[in-house]
């Protein structure tokens, strides 16, 4: 079959838990059968959520939707940190949930990461060192620290917590690394903390409400596969 060049636009997808943000695009070129595709934003293997992917010419306007304010929601576990700052990753601490910490706290530490604050990318991340990306290094147990930089938490609402698990709702820059906020917010807690769950809710103008499943693409026809995708001209609208 041959590839069609002519299909622009972007699809806003439902990204599951487990597979790469790259694995979604491939997936989308073979479903659609198109050479040129890329996402708008990298979501962890661990992370769910909204996955825009550009397709055909509209790929050049993916660096605007990059600089996009994102919303997530999620959980942090207190009591144990990991080197990747995610479940996902080794156990490098555990430690005692102190008593005094209740939801009126977590609310308060809460204020002290919102607004303009200062973040390092943790050691493993896609963030580069002399072109090299860090979980390359930390994976042959090189860990480089970055220089902190200025990153924009725009509302950082507490949503409940149960002793061990604290569910979160973000609203931040890009660039933000809520793994990163996961760990520190164990430290302010006086205790320690990783990233258990994670879903993107909205990135740019793309909210999770109109994200399509990649089963529910692959089990209808190609020409209903089309009524998934935001023309480019439209496109060109959203961000003129």
């Amino acid at each position: 079959m041959m590839q069609d060049n002519s299909l622009n636009g972007v699809i806003i997808l439902n990204k599951h838990l487990g597979i790469t943000s790259f694995g979604m695009v491939k997936k989308i070129k073979r479903i659609f059968n198109v050479k040129k595709a890329g996402h708008t934003g990298t979501l962890d293997p661990l992370a769910t959520g909204v996955l825009p992917v550009c397709l055909g010419k509209s790929t050049r306007l993916s660096q605007f939707f990059l600089d996009s304010a994102k919303i997530y929601s999620g959980e942090f576990c207190l009591g144990v940190a990991t080197d990747t700052y995610d479940r996902e990753g080794k156990i490098t601490q555990q430690g005692d949930i102190p008593e005094n910490i209740d939801l009126n706290l977590i609310k308060e530490i809460a204020k002290k990461f919102t607004g303009e604050i200062l973040q390092a990318p943790p050691p493993f991340s896609a963030a580069k060192h002399n072109g090299v990306p860090l979980h390359k290094l930390a994976r042959k147990g090189i860990i480089i620290t970055k220089e902190p930089k200025k990153i924009t938490i725009y509302n950082f609402e507490i949503l409940s917590y149960n002793k061990k698990f604290i569910e979160f709702k973000i609203e931040c820059s890009k660039g933000t690394y809520i793994r990163a906020i996961a760990n520190d917010f164990g430290k302010e807690l006086g205790s320690c903390a990783h990233l258990y769950s994670l879903k993107r809710e909205q990135t740019g103008p793309f909210n999770i409400k109109n994200a399509v499943e990649l089963e529910e693409l692959e089990n209808i026809p190609l020409e209903k596969r089309y009524d998934y995708i935001i023309p480019h001209e439209k496109i060109l609208n959203i961000i003129g």
